[in-house]
């Protein structure tokens, strides 16, 4: 299992019933566990912003999620920046998920380029981050996605 910041999230109120199915998923999942920690809405940058998960393991680097609870049928129009989706007889814009999750992995490795120790040491990239990178949105109530998380 990976080691879990904070612990638990069930009793968490604001966390979604998506949320709960990733951290126990990634709980029970990530091995070895010494290879992996996962934190759960870290707060980053000078924003505050707060990503759902951030997911470090030493093969993989840095994976940033998030998730969301949305069913197929509530989902309108999407395009890389923006998604509709309707919520009782409201229709919400909001940032794509992906695209939020690209902002998080911006901040956090502008946090990271400030930190020597995570640069490459030697070779003609010693200014780049050694660390590599990626996210993912997931939606847990999309059929024929996340699956591997249901319950």
């Amino acid at each position: 299992m990976a080691r879990m910041h904070p612990g638990e999230i069930e009793i968490l109120e604001n966390a979604t019933a998506g949320e709960r199915k990733v951290f126990r998923f990634l709980h029970d999942a990530a091995r070895p566990d010494k290879d992996f920690i996962a934190w759960y809405e870290p707060p980053i940058g000078s924003s505050g912003a707060e990503p759902d998960f951030i997911l470090y393991g030493n093969s993989i680097g840095l994976l940033v999620l998030e998730v969301k609870d949305w069913e197929i049928d509530q989902i309108g129009e999407v395009n890389p920046h923006t998604i509709k989706f309707w919520t009782g007889n409201k229709e919400e814009t909001r940032t794509n998920p992906e695209r939020q999750a690209k902002g998080y992995v911006n901040e956090l490795m502008d946090l990271l380029r400030e930190h020597q120790e995570f640069h490459q040491s030697t070779g003609p990239h010693t200014v780049n981050l050694f660390y590599p990178k990626s996210r993912r949105a997931l939606g847990t109530r999309v059929i024929g996605h996340a699956q591997i998380i249901e319950d």
